[in-house]
């Protein structure tokens, strides 16, 4: 997916650049125009991108169970993952 956009944007970059150096006289002028969707991309993936809520019963119960095990390993000498002597 990174490769895909990356290769669309150097196709559509080149000829989007040459119509504003175009309409604009020059590629000076379009630095204002790019900085302001840079922003807006920056916004747009802190939006889209952030990171989901972790549910926080689940890993606390992950973990109990982890030690539980760990547990059962060093009193018994068992083999916590499959539960043999």
């Amino acid at each position: 997916m990174l490769f895909t956009g990356y290769g669309v944007g150097a196709i559509v970059g080149n000829l989007m650049a040459d119509a504003a150096k175009d309409m604009l006289g020059g590629y000076v002028n379009v630095f204002s125009f790019v900085a302001v969707l840079s922003v807006l991309g920056i916004l747009v993936a802190f939006v889209l991108l952030s990171p989901p809520v972790a549910d926080i019963s689940k890993t606390v119960t992950s973990i109990r169970t982890r030690k539980n095990q760990l547990t059962d390993e060093i009193l018994y000498n068992k083999d916590a993952t499959n539960g043999e002597s």
